[in-house]
């Protein structure tokens, strides 16, 4: 289960070789929507078609049904979001 303030994953779903590593800055306690901060531009994301620029650098909103990938709400984008240890130093 994700927690406020996790580390996590995120990568376009099929797609883990673009992954990026964020900490979670609110998840819902149904685990159906979940903001996450990326404190550098995820490879995965492009500024020109517009991102959420939040406290902590770029800010990803997603949702989802009870099973299946998040999908990202400027876009629609389907991606995965997996629990992490944090960034390798």
């Amino acid at each position: 289960m994700i927690h406020n303030g996790d580390w996590v994953t995120v990568y376009p779903h099929g797609k883990p070789e673009q992954s990026a590593v964020g900490i979670v800055s609110l998840i819902s306690s149904n685990q159906r929507s979940i903001a996450v901060d990326f404190a550098d531009k995820p490879p995965f994301i492009s500024i020109r078609e517009g991102a959420l620029i939040g406290p902590d650098g770029i800010m990803m909103l997603a949702f989802r049904e009870a099973v299946g990938p998040w999908v990202e709400m400027l876009h629609g984008g389907h991606y995965e979001i997996e629990e992490t240890d944090g960034p390798a130093d």
